[in-house]
């Protein structure tokens, strides 16, 4: 039976996602943990399925107040349609709030057919992981002078123009759909609560990666882009192993979702020591898409 996540089933919840959460860390940046209290941010809610004969946790889903819902299920083979009758139910009194649905893909399936609505754009991507605890050896790009350092919300401004070309190359399916105010908002808004690391040369900035959500355990990558006249350098590879270094200084790992006709970022993520685990899907309903 799906019901919503009780206050005193938080550190369950808790310890059933850290268990997959390179897979939905989207769901766990939701988590609000301070002075040993467990929170939700905003107006989001978590429904849960219990496992009938064992009681534990089988199933997960995010329910954020903006309409990104994130689902972690427990597949068994042999499971029937019926086990997700009280989801459907819960989730079509949702369907007019319901923006985008995200997370591996064989979970967001399973979303897509129990709503009455179809999603108007599905983008799939691979998914990646990081689980290397020790730091990366710092490496030299073949550019001189290159200066990497952490982004901070005052160069906001200076850093736009990356974020601006990243967002119409990487990001939105129609860059016709580019909004520069909410654009600048948002980007200047993650420079305050993200980790950003950017790489300049002769004072401008030419690249940039970081993280777009923080998890428990697991930091997600994102955001990640080298002007076109300055790739195959070596500077995007420099750029992350900083990010990843200081991540894995903070004690946490790293996960990221590429395109899968990306085949230049996904050779340098191997390099760096990610690795293939899964598919992953977004797929986005009554809005403008984007990617």
């Amino acid at each position: 039976m799906w019901e919503k996540a009780k206050q005193c089933e938080m550190e369950e919840v808790i310890s059933f996602l850290k268990k997959r959460e390179w897979c939905c860390v989207p769901f766990t940046s939701r988590i609000v943990l301070k002075e040993n209290t467990i929170s939700l941010s905003g107006k989001d809610k978590i429904l849960i399925n219990r496992n009938q004969a064992e009681g534990t946790i089988n199933d997960a889903v995010l329910l954020s107040g903006y309409g990104m819902v994130v689902p972690v299920l427990n597949l068994k083979q042999g499971e029937s349609r019926q086990m997700f009758y009280t989801l459907e139910k819960l989730l079509n009194n949702n369907t007019r709030s319901i923006r985008v649905i995200m997370g591996k893909k064989e979970y967001v399936l399973i979303l897509e057919s129990l709503l009455s609505s179809i999603p108007s754009v599905c983008v799939n991507y691979y998914l990646m992981k990081y689980d290397k605890r020790q730091s990366l050896q710092p490496i030299i790009s073949s550019v001189k002078k290159l200066k990497i350092k952490r982004a901070h919300p005052k160069e906001a401004l200076t850093l736009f123009p990356l974020q601006k070309d990243y967002e119409k190359e990487e990001v939105l399916l129609d860059p016709a759909n580019f909004n520069p105010a909410q654009s600048y908002f948002l980007f200047e808004k993650s420079l305050k609560e993200q980790l950003v690391f950017m790489a300049e040369l002769n004072g401008k900035p030419v690249s940039k990666a970081g993280t777009n959500s923080r998890g428990l355990v697991y930091d997600q990558l994102g955001g990640i882009y080298t002007k076109k006249e300055y790739r195959n350098r070596g500077i995007a590879k420099a750029l992350l192993r900083v990010l990843l270094n200081e991540i894995c200084n903070q004690g946490k790992r790293a996960c990221l979702f590429v395109k899968k006709n990306n085949k230049p970022a996904i050779n340098l993520y191997l390099s760096l020591g990610f690795e293939f685990c899964g598919d992953f899907r977004i797929s986005y309903f009554n809005r403008k898409a984007q990617g």
